[in-house]
């Protein structure tokens, strides 16, 4: 989409690291009514072998890369693939999973593709860009903090739920804090999903808009 890769990491890495520090504490300090986590037995789930679990991926990678396509959707190679596996991994919770060392190599392949595009001229962008986004990434914080409380009275969903799901990313944080402080995880799970799915069409959306508008002007 003509952005510029390492300015984008570097910029959401801190996002990252400021939420995941600040917003856990916050949520343990608001929230003093930690209600007692039972355990429950949980059933055992044969997950099915290495060969059929990596086509069952194979296939829908390729089939989401095609859907995406056709659908012309924003990511199309993400949104693509996560539609098609939406099936898989519904119906089949726990037995398709996507092996640990495919999503390191992901995440490496990805850090040395930004990597290679840095140089000074981003170095230069940074020094301006870094100071104002962690004023507005705290004010982010601070809006979301309130956004998760008026849902919690609204919905009466507990504090510690409500503020942990509507915070601006670090899903693995958030759902493992959750779970160390007794929220409902699954529910963090699926609102931050939502929001997830909802930002990446929605800035998609609006990039195409301001380009076209652009161009016409």
């Amino acid at each position: 989409f003509g952005a510029e890769p390492p300015i984008v990491a570097v910029l959401q890495y801190l996002r990252l690291i400021m939420v995941v520090l600040l917003v856990p504490m916050i949520a343990g300090l608001i929230d003093t009514d930690i209600p007692t986590i039972t355990q429950n037995i949980v059933p055992i789930i044969k997950i099915v072998q290495l060969s059929q679990n990596l086509i069952a991926i194979a296939i829908c990678s390729a089939s989401g890369i095609w859907l995406g396509k056709f659908l012309r959707l924003p990511t199309k190679e993400f949104l693509g693939s996560f539609i098609c596996g939406l099936p898989l991994f519904g119906l089949f919770p726990g037995q398709y999973i996507v092996p640990r060392i495919l999503i390191i190599i992901a995440l490496l392949l990805i850090g040395i593709s930004a990597g290679l595009k840095f140089d000074y001229q981003h170095i230069a962008g940074l020094k301006r860009a870094v100071p104002l986004e962690i004023v507005l990434v705290l004010l982010l914080i601070i809006c979301c903090l309130g956004i998760g409380y008026a849902v919690h009275r609204v919905t009466q969903i507990d504090l510690t739920t409500a503020i942990l799901a509507f915070a601006p990313g670090g899903m693995e944080a958030m759902i493992a804090t959750s779970n160390q402080l007794g929220g409902n995880t699954g529910l963090v799970l699926t609102i931050k999903f939502i929001n997830q799915l909802s930002i990446i069409f929605t800035v998609n959306f609006i990039r195409t808009y301001l380009i076209k508008h652009r161009v016409e002007q």
